[in-house]
């Protein structure tokens, strides 16, 4: 019995084997026909994909060429509109400087033209003219001139219309109301410029207008120069201290002058080798008194802090004599001697009794150069006598105002053994 199913198994096996290898057979066929089928589609996709990549940079292209076109186009306008607007606005600009110097022309003109014709007004009457009415257009004319600068312009307008009802007063022979325009254009004037604080002193540029309230400290000297009177004198207030240079000043009013009588400065700050001075100025007396104390800047000898003492009263002290030099030597000759000399007449010993004396004296191993100045304390001044007997290794105090001339000089005015 089994023997027969095996058998039947066996045969049916080899049955169903002869049927599959004809199945393969049409798998095989079938196959072939997908795949050929599938390389013509694929094929026919690749050839569309090349149409449309090729479509796509044709139309690429045409787009940035069209781009191109416009941003040139634009561009070319864009430097037609800047070349265009580069001509109107260089046409305006040389319209307006036309039309600005055609009317400083007539400006210049016609100031021209009145000036001319105050003079010619005046020409024949001002012998008449007294000299107050004179005296008062001048001090207008001093006081606006000291004037600010930015007053200047409404100042030279003020001046003209003062000049114009002067000249007219004087026509009319009305010689008491020309005098009080003159006064009031002088007293008006005046007020143009404030009086200044130290400190506004000290800021205020070079050449440039000032005022300052100050007290007279010393009188270093009274000339004529040009057929006016000049004095130049120390004054120092409360906060700083001041050179008047030649200032304006009669020699009654010089010797009328005091030590520690206020006055009232007015000219242009000023400056030579250093030292800063008030220049081309005018003066007048006012109520008050200040005699200043003698300040010890020993310490800042050699220091740059020394400057801010510039022109002040000040003292030295603990100071040693120092050998005199002479002029064709250079060299320590003169006070060899116990008895010789330890100053010069002039800076390099070339002048005479009556010249500025010039010694040295040496504090904390450096040495200093200090001047008594012949015109502020003369040959018959005790402080000239005490240092012509002056021998190097003296210890002195020393006092004066500080001067500067390419460094601190201080002009000397009182010289005491020390203490």
């Amino acid at each position: 019995m089994k023997k027969a199913i095996v058998a039947t198994l066996v045969l049916a096996m080899a049955f169903t084997m002869a049927g599959c290898g004809s199945k393969k057979k049409g798998a095989e066929s079938t196959a072939s026909s997908v795949a050929a089928a599938a390389e013509s589609e694929a094929a026919a996709a690749v050839s569309e994909a090349q149409e449309t990549a090729a479509s796509t940079a044709s139309t690429a292209q045409a787009a940035v060429a069209d781009a191109a076109s416009e941003i040139e186009a634009a561009a070319t306008d864009a430097v037609s509109t800047a070349q265009a607007a580069v001509a109107d606005t260089a046409s305006t600009v040389e319209a307006v400087a036309a039309d600005a110097a055609s009317t400083v022309e007539a400006v210049v003109a016609d100031t021209t033209s009145a000036i001319e014709d105050i003079a010619a007004d005046t020409a024949s009457v001002v012998e008449e003219v007294p000299d107050e009415v004179i005296s008062g257009a001048e001090g207008a004319l001093a006081a606006i001139g000291a004037a600010a600068a930015d007053a200047a312009e409404t100042a030279a307008d003020d001046l003209m219309s003062t000049a114009d009802s002067i000249a007219s007063a004087v026509i009319v022979e009305d010689m008491e109301g020309a005098a009080s325009i003159a006064e009031e254009a002088e007293s008006g004037a005046e007020g143009l410029l404030n009086v200044m604080s130290y400190e506004e002193y000290v800021a205020a540029p070079v050449d440039t207008p000032v005022m300052v309230e100050t007290y007279v400290q010393a009188k270093q000297a009274w000339f004529e120069k040009d057929g006016q009177g000049k004095a130049t004198i120390y004054t120092q207030d409360e906060d700083g201290a001041y050179f008047i240079y030649e200032m304006a000043c009669s020699e009654e009013d010089y010797n009328a002058l005091t030590e520690g009588q206020k006055i009232i400065v007015s000219g242009y700050k000023g400056e030579w080798a250093g030292e800063v001075e008030i220049v081309d100025a005018t003066f007048e007396i006012a109520d008050g008194n200040l005699v200043a104390e003698a300040e010890d800047v020993t310490a800042l000898l050699g220091k740059d802090e020394l400057g801010e003492y510039m022109n002040r009263k000040v003292a030295f002290k603990g100071l040693t004599v120092e050998a005199a030099e002479t002029a064709d030597s250079g060299v320590e000759s003169v006070a060899e001697t116990v008895d010789a000399p330890a100053f010069t007449y002039g800076w390099d010993g070339s002048g005479q009794e009556g010249d500025d004396l010039y010694f040295k004296a040496s504090y904390e191993g450096q040495t200093y150069t200090f001047v008594v100045e012949s015109y502020l304390c003369d040959s018959s001044s005790d402080v000239y006598k005490a240092v012509k007997e002056l021998k190097a290794g003296d210890k002195i105090d020393l006092e004066g105002f500080l001067y500067w001339y390419e460094g601190a000089q201080p002009h000397i005015t009182s010289v005491t053994a020390a203490a």
